[in-house]
């Protein structure tokens, strides 16, 4: 894809071919260390995930990299999408994490018919606005929290609570 991208945009947009849960994005040159991408001003990211690694690439865009994204704009399997929109009021840690750091922003649904090869499940687009890069140690704690809250469904939350 990325031979058609540039095709397609030129110089409109920066491509990077890399592991994605493993490269860093900060705001100024640092000695070379690895999968480092240095990016001076604000970026935004758009892209079609991997459905089965939503939540690792939403958390390490959201709490892992230095130099935060001005928002995400990414298409993921339409439950997940459901469950970080809470739609049914039925919170997760993900959605939590989601709307600590972001406003969200339903784009719209994909049919599957839309995708080749066809998969077998509904897409959503969401767009994550970034709030501010102010509050994100606090919210990695209050993520702890909610982790632990979240542990056994089944429980107490102060059952849960007590070993924290």
């Amino acid at each position: 894809m990325i031979p058609r991208l540039r095709e397609r945009f030129g110089k409109k947009i920066e491509i990077y071919h890399d592991d994605v849960l493993k490269i860093n994005i900060i705001s100024k040159n640092p000695p070379h260390n690895g999968a480092t991408i240095v990016i001076p001003n604000s970026y935004q990211i758009y892209g079609n995930i991997p459905y089965y690694i939503t939540s690792p690439i939403l958390m390490h865009f959201l709490y892992g990299v230095e130099h935060l994204p001005e928002s995400l704009t990414i298409t993921m399997q339409k439950e997940v999408a459901d469950r970080i929109m809470a739609r049914d009021k039925k919170h997760s840690v993900l959605s939590i994490a989601c709307r600590l750091m972001a406003e969200i922003k339903k784009i719209c649904d994909i049919h599957p018919n839309n995708f080749s090869p066809v998969p077998k499940v509904w897409s959503t687009c969401l767009q994550l606005k970034i709030l501010s890069a102010n509050n994100r140690e606090m919210n990695k704690r209050i993520l702890l929290l909610a982790r632990q809250g979240f542990a056994q469904k089944r429980k107490k939350l102060s059952s849960n609570l007590i070993n924290a």
